[in-house]
């Protein structure tokens, strides 16, 4: 038997050919495909927010997500406000998180103060500021904050347990912690 060239005719070893005719699913069986395909998609998309434990979007986004499947625990980056909050209870609270925050490493004198500054308009309010030896001849040393801390900057010295000032390299990080002020008050 020879075939007509119709992509539905299979030729066998034999020389026959079959006819295979589309087949159409029927309403019931495309009702059950699609059902089918739903449920897999939503446990899929379970498996993923079960994993997930950051989003990223606006305070938009994650006034959308609001609902009772979101579970405790997962965290949204606000990217338009800054704001990273976590969900529990039910409900989104604010994370903590310091208001501002600068460090760094500086070469300190040996005679007199050293002025550190701050990048321009970062604090508003003056910051706590710690600082760490890291380089320095010798066996103990202190470093020493001459003055109180401005929203601009501060000055340090480094003094041996002897009193006397050397030279050396320092750590340092400037921390505020809320608006208000540094400790958050």
């Amino acid at each position: 038997m020879a075939t007509t060239g119709s992509p539905w005719n299979i030729p066998l070893v034999d020389g026959a050919t079959i006819v295979q005719p589309i087949q159409t699913p029927f309403n019931a069986q495309a009702n059950a495909l699609h059902t089918a395909l739903n449920t897999v998609d939503a446990r899929i998309d379970t498996k993923v927010d079960a994993g997930t434990t950051l989003y990223i979007g606006t305070a938009a986004d994650r006034a959308a997500m609001s609902g009772s499947s979101l579970r405790n625990g997962i965290e949204f980056n606000e990217t338009d406000t800054g704001v990273k909050r976590r969900r529990n209870a039910a409900a989104w609270s604010r994370v903590a998180q310091p208001y501002a925050v600068a460090t760094g490493t500086v070469a300190v004198a040996g005679t007199g103060a050293t002025t550190v500054t701050f990048p321009t308009g970062l604090f508003t309010q003056p910051p706590i500021v710690q600082c760490s030896v890291i380089s320095v001849a010798g066996l103990v040393y202190v470093p020493h904050r001459s003055e109180a801390a401005t929203t601009t900057g501060f000055n340090v010295r480094i003094y041996g347990l002897d009193g006397q000032q050397s030279a050396g390299t320092i750590e340092w990080t400037a921390i505020q912690a809320t608006a208000a002020g540094p400790g958050g008050a």
